[in-house]
C-alpha cells in the first residue's frame, strides 16, 4: 500500500496521459465544433429581427446538419482486440472508502474502482510474466450503490488488458478465465509473493473531452469558437 493509503487516487494520478491519438483529436475537435454550432445558431436566431419562416427553417436544418457532422468521429469504432492481452489481476487494499470510488452510470447503476496488480498471460500460457507485471485500476459492478460490493483484497480476477503498454482493463469477452489464466491463478494462489504489489503503473489515457493538458483545452475551445462563427455566418446568409 502507498504511504497515504489512497491507492486508487495515486494510481490514477500517476497513470493519466493525454488523449492524443488521431481519433481522440477528431472526437475532441468534432464535439467542440458541434457545441459551437449550437451556440452560434442560438445567437443568430436571437439576432434576427423580422424573418420569414421558410428561410429560417432551411437555415436551422443546415446548421443542425453541420453540428451533427462534427459528431461523426464518435461513430468510428477501433478494433483493439488484436492487441488485447489476458491477465490475472490480484485485488490490492486501499484506505479509500467505497463511496469515494463509485463511478455512476445510466439508470443509477454504479461501478466501483478497485486497485489491482496484474500479470499478463503470454502465448505459452501462464508463463507470461515476460510481458511485465503492472498496477492499474479496474471498474467492477458495484451492485447496490448504497451498499457497494467489491472483491476481497487478495482475490484473483481474470481480465483483459485492452491494449499493450496501457493500463486499461476490461472483462473477459465471455466472462470466463481461459486455460492460461486458470493455470496462472493456481500458481499465484500457491506462491502469492511471486507477484509483487509494487509493480510499475501503466499509463491510462484521459477521455478525449478532458481539457487537460493546456493544448487539449486550446484545441477544444478553438474548435468551439470556429463552430460558432461558421454556424452564425451560415445561418445569417441563408435566413436573410
Amino acid at each position: 500500500m502507498t504511504a497515504s493509503g489512497y491507492v486508487v487516487h495515486e494510481i490514477l494520478a500517476q497513470a493519466a496521459v493525454p488523449a492524443n491519438r488521431p481519433i481522440d483529436h477528431l472526437r475532441r475537435v468534432g464535439t467542440a465544433f458541434s457545441l459551437g454550432t449550437a451556440g452560434g445558431t442560438l445567437l443568430a436566431i436571437a439576432g434576427l429581427g423580422s424573418f420569414r419562416l421558410a428561410p429560417v427553417a432551411v437555415a436551422l436544418a443546415a446548421t443542425l446538419a453541420l453540428g451533427a457532422l462534427g459528431l461523426a468521429p464518435w461513430l468510428i469504432r477501433r478494433d483493439d482486440s488484436a492487441e488485447a492481452v489476458p491477465v490475472v489481476a490480484r485485488v490490492l487494499g486501499t484506505n479509500e472508502p467505497a463511496e469515494m470510488r463509485l463511478v455512476w452510470r445510466a439508470k443509477r447503476t454504479a461501478g466501483i474502482l478497485v486497485p489491482v496488480v496484474c500479470r499478463p498471460v503470454g502465448p505459452e500460457g501462464a508463463l507470461g510474466a515476460d510481458e511485465g507485471d503492472f498496477r492499474a485500476v479496474v471498474e467492477i459492478p458495484a451492485g447496490n450503490p448504497d451498499k457497494p460490493q467489491e472483491p476481497e483484497v487478495g482475490s484473483l480476477l481474470a481480465l483483459m488488458q485492452a491494449e499493450r503498454g496501457m493500463g486499461v482493463l476490461v472483462p473477459m469477452p465471455d466472462g470466463q478465465a481461459n486455460a492460461g489464466q486458470r493455470e496462472l491463478m493456481a500458481r499465484l494462489a500457491a506462491r502469492p509473493k511471486s507477484l509483487k504489489n509494487a509493480a510499475p503503473i501503466l499509463p491510462i489515457r484521459r477521455g478525449p473531452l478532458e481539457r487537460v493538458p493546456g493544448w487539449a483545452a486550446a484545441e477544444f475551445w478553438t474548435a468551439a469558437v470556429v463552430g460558432a462563427i461558421v454556424s452564425a455566418t451560415a445561418f445569417g446568409a441563408i435566413a436573410n
